[in-house]
């Protein structure tokens, strides 16, 4: 007989060594920490941060089917994401450092208009296939930090853009950003031909 897997949901808040499979089922974390992968299991797994929580991502998430921050959360990620979509909820905050990895994927609100996506480290949007915001679920915030590079290849969706280092957006023609775009004292913004410093 073949074994049958049901979706199962794992709720962790405490100090977890090792690793977590996931087979068709969510991960939600509400605290303490992982030491190991979280495998998505070829994409049939997810993981949730719960409600005000903060949680300090040290290993990767792989092949995961989608990884939410629900309201008030914080993830800070200093290693691989791997996933097709990240959702960010209301007053949720995706802090990208030193160590993190992204490719292909959106990160988008959990519903239109919510989510704070802070850059911390060098990040070439362009040659990865990642996705800012969607036209209808658009992020609250993105913040790209002083001293830090974000290219931009494709459209970016956000209420409010921030920049404190520099944003390079001469990839491709007819680039839109939707919502107000905000360069700080000392910020930089390469377009095209031009450099615009703040």
């Amino acid at each position: 007989a073949l074994p049958i897997c049901f979706p199962v949901t794992i709720i962790n808040s405490g100090d977890l060594s090792g690793g977590v499979r996931l087979s068709s089922g969510v991960l939600n974390i509400l605290g303490g920490s992982i030491s190991g992968i979280v495998d998505g299991d070829a994409k049939q797994g997810s993981v949730s941060i719960g409600e005000n929580v903060t949680f300090s991502q040290s290993a990767n998430f792989e092949e995961l089917l989608q990884l939410t921050l629900n309201q008030n959360s914080t993830l800070n990620s200093a290693a691989q994401i791997e996933t097709d979509l990240v959702e960010i909820g209301d007053d949720a905050t995706l802090n990208l450092n030193s160590g993190f990895s992204l490719s292909n994927v959106v990160i988008q609100g959990l519903n239109a208009g919510e989510g704070n996506l802070n850059i911390n480290s060098d990040f070439d949007v362009s040659s990865l296939g990642v996705t800012l915001g969607t036209n209808t679920n658009e992020l609250e915030n993105i913040t790209v930090s002083s001293d830090i590079t974000l290219d931009v290849a494709q459209n970016i969706y956000a209420q409010n853009l921030n920049i404190f280092g520099t944003i390079n957006l001469d990839e491709i023609d007819d680039l839109q950003i939707s919502g107000s775009f905000v360069a700080q004292d000392g910020a930089t913004i390469n377009v095209g031909e031009y450099i615009v410093t703040g």
